[in-house]
Order: C-alpha cells, then sequence, then structure tokens
C-alpha cells in the first residue's frame, strides 16, 4: 500500500483510511468519538468516530 499527499484529498484513492493515517487510524477513531462527539470537525475522507 502506498501513501498519499498532504493536503490532498483523492476522492478515487481506495483504502484512504490507512495511506492517509496508517496504523494511527484506530486509536484516531477512538480519540474522535470521546472528545469530537458533536461531529464539529467532519470533512470527507476524515476520521469517523469509533
Amino acid at each position: 500500500m502506498g501513501g498519499a499527499y498532504v493536503n490532498y484529498l483523492d476522492p478515487l484513492l481506495s483504502g484512504w483510511q490507512a495511506a492517509y493515517y496508517g496504523a494511527n487510524y484506530a486509536r484516531l477513531a477512538q480519540v474522535k468519538k470521546q472528545y469530537d462527539t458533536g461531529q464539529v470537525f467532519k470533512q470527507f475522507q476524515g476520521v469517523l468516530p469509533a
């Protein structure tokens, strides 16, 4: 699996969670669930709460 360019969202990229966030995605999803309960920082291809 390759990576992705910083600050560039590619709507055609499959596996974007791993490409953008790597092994940190699961941990980031837990943090988002705890601290962003109102989905204030919601974006396309962003971390979803676990």
